[in-house]
């Protein structure tokens, strides 16, 4: 009996030595892993802008939006040749490049459709859906805007009010929406910083908890023929 209890034993206790050194190992290989995307993820992505327009307001425009504290936390914002950016993305300098037709900023004002294109880097499809969101949230919140700019125009041509009085009311409707839109992330979005999973506990501290209670089960399971 006490000699097939010892046989037992050490058999159980060089499986689960070979367990712990394989599970150790993986562990380690994936908190390696883990901690690196963490790193890489928290560096901010660059985008190019190809502002086909080019006039003064187009300027200003990309100019105050990538300022803003919703843009700049996520993106980096600058503005080039198509050339130049579609070659920036080859290289990996930029994760996407963004290209603006002409008379945007006419078109939004005056609600004609107007198409840009989106360029994604094969490189960074990691990080494609931060800049599909992104460009989603603004063109939703413009278009959203220019709607009820549309109510207004509609309604001030019911009332047959025109000429420099309907055109200086289109105007500040328009600059009102602009900095709306801009003010968005201050206006409707709140920072909190929370602890990792509600628990008091850092990403690695509940990674390396979580890794030892796994080991431990696994571990009982080689033992389970003393019963």
């Amino acid at each position: 009996m006490l000699k097939r209890d010892l046989t037992l034993f050490f058999r159980a206790l060089l499986s689960s030595a070979l367990l712990l050194v394989l599970v150790i190992s993986v562990s380690a290989g994936a908190a390696v892993l883990m901690i690196r995307d963490s790193a890489r993820d928290s560096d901010t992505i660059c985008i190019a802008v190809v502002d086909n327009e080019d006039s003064v307001m187009s300027r200003i425009l990309i100019h105050t939006a990538s300022e803003t504290d919703y843009i700049r936390s996520l993106l980096t914002v600058e503005t080039a040749e198509e050339a130049e950016a579609m070659a920036g993305m080859e290289s990996g300098r930029y994760a996407a490049v963004i290209l603006l037709p002409e008379d945007f900023v006419s078109d939004v004002l005056h609600g004609r459709e107007s198409r840009g294109k989106i360029y994604l880097s094969p490189a960074m499809l990691a990080q494609s859906n931060i800049i599909t969101s992104t460009v989603h949230f603004g063109e939703r919140l413009l278009l959203s805007g220019q709607l009820a700019v549309f109510v207004g125009d509609r309604l001030l041509s019911e009332h047959n009010i025109g000429g420099e009085e309907r055109n200086s009311a289109m105007t500040a409707v328009n600059a009102h929406l602009l900095s709306h839109a801009l003010e968005a992330s201050r206006l409707y979005f709140a920072e909190e910083t929370v602890s990792y999973g509600y628990v008091g506990m850092t990403e690695g501290e509940n990674f390396v908890l979580c890794t030892l209670a796994a080991i431990l089960f696994l571990l009982s399971v080689f033992f389970t023929p003393f019963f």
